[in-house]
């Protein structure tokens, strides 16, 4: 893992890569001076709460997870893992969409959380939330408006640029549990 630490106060933005497992905390632990003859604390300090998260995957398959806040998770590129926690969560597309990249949003809920499309992506949708006809729930396409399209009973997420699957062919971009209750609303593209 590298962190790179933009401020000499640890205020600020950090940038790490090549992350395997990290945990944050803004708290700083103190540990007392070890007696000559240490002792083992029957009880570890309390964890600190983490609320807040931003993470941004890398080019391979990655597990993020969120805290307890309102979390932004963007795999990039790879098949990644994106668990969001409690909270009102993000879970952003901004990477080319193939085969090779297709996130699981393992824990994606209706009315808490929200899936952002990049414009630069997704490039036939208008910014701001998905309207109703850019939004199909079945299999495929169902009218040429059909944009991004919800197979609720395998859980696959695609998007379909020009409705037809002819031009263009629909390319899953997510993973969601089968029967996941998910609207238009639920998408914003900016």
């Amino acid at each position: 893992m590298i962190i790179s630490d933009n401020r000499a106060s640890g205020d600020g933005v950090d940038v790490l890569t090549d992350v395997d497992f990290a945990l944050f905390s803004d708290t700083i632990f103190t540990l007392p001076t070890v007696p000559a003859t240490p002792s083992i604390p029957t009880t570890p300090p309390a964890a600190p709460v983490i609320k807040n998260l931003t993470f941004k995957g890398g080019k391979k398959a990655d597990g993020l997870i969120g805290g307890k806040g309102n979390d932004y998770l963007n795999g990039g590129l790879g098949n990644d893992r994106l668990t969001g926690g409690d909270g009102q969560d993000t879970f952003a597309f901004s990477s080319k969409l193939s085969p090779k990249n297709v996130d699981w949003l393992v824990d994606f809920k209706h009315s808490d959380d929200t899936i952002r499309l990049s414009k630069a992506i997704f490039s036939k949708l208008k910014k701001g939330i998905l309207s109703e006809d850019a939004f199909c729930i079945g299999a495929k396409a169902h009218h040429k408006s059909d944009r991004i399209i919800f197979n609720e009973k395998t859980g696959a997420l695609s998007y379909d640029a020009d409705g037809s699957d002819t031009k263009y062919a629909a390319v899953k971009f997510a993973q969601l549990n089968p029967k996941t209750l998910l609207n238009a609303d639920d998408f914003l593209i900016a």
